[in-house]
């Protein structure tokens, strides 16, 4: 259903975003697709650094995003190792504005101690230093991460086939009794009525629409177009808990 007066949906920029879900769900594929629509943002960056340590340099997704990337004239940078605030200054300059993508969040911390440089950039790196943060995670509720599932500024939930227990657990953190099925419901809806393998979360506490409405897919250009121009909106009210 699309709701009218729901307010700016569209991704701030500094912030920081959480993209969530299990290997093989679409995360990466729809970061592409966000970096390469500017009308999903308020104001897009026009630098892009990724950041990640299992996809190679040579891989044709890194091909593929670089070229897009090209085509709209961004500058699109691959940094090998894991790219810290001081990483991404040295990269694009200090307080440029930039996206950075921080694929397998949970892989980089089995090599490097990254959960502090995380908490650094969900805070002062982000809104100070220009910098758009894209964490790329499997489990939101991992020991190491609770500055990202607690601080971002919105979370995008991949569909899967299995394992709802993550899902559900924050779904009644944030829609309290009567909603822990409600991620699931939007998730579950959004890909058998609409094909659409994704849903966006906005988290931000100066949201200007009624907390009900912050559940949202549908929200890239060419899928908006399909839907009367207007994201896919869920009413935490309205749906069928049975």
């Amino acid at each position: 259903m699309t709701v009218p007066h729901v307010g700016d949906w569209r991704l701030p920029s500094p912030a920081c975003f959480a993209v969530i879900g299990q290997s093989s769900t679409g995360k990466s594929t729809l970061i592409a697709k966000l970096i390469e629509d500017a009308s999903v943002w308020q104001k897009r960056p026009n630098n892009v650094v990724y950041s990640g340590p299992v996809v190679k340099r040579t891989s044709k997704y890194i091909e593929d995003l670089e070229a897009n990337c090209a085509r709209q004239g961004m500058r699109f940078i691959y940094h090998e190792d894991f790219a810290d605030v001081k990483a991404v200054q040295s990269l694009v300059g200090e307080k440029v504005p930039v996206i950075l993508i921080l694929d397998d969040v949970q892989v980089w911390s089995k090599h490097y101690k990254v959960d502090q440089e995380c908490s650094k950039m969900l805070t002062a790196a982000s809104h100070h230093d220009n910098i758009t943060v894209f964490f790329v995670i499997h489990n939101p509720y991992h020991p190491s991460f609770g500055d990202v599932n607690n601080n971002v500024r919105g979370r995008f939930l991949m569909y899967q086939n299995s394992d709802w227990n993550k899902y559900q657990i924050m779904s009644n953190r944030m829609y309290g009794r009567g909603g822990g099925d409600f991620l699931k419901y939007c998730l579950t809806r959004a890909m058998e009525e609409y094909n659409l393998n994704y849903v966006y979360i906005n988290v931000d506490p100066r949201a200007k629409y009624p907390t009900r409405y912050n559940c949202y897919t549908g929200i890239l250009k060419m899928e908006r177009e399909k839907h009367c121009n207007s994201p896919i909106v869920f009413d935490l009210f309205n749906y069928d808990k049975k």
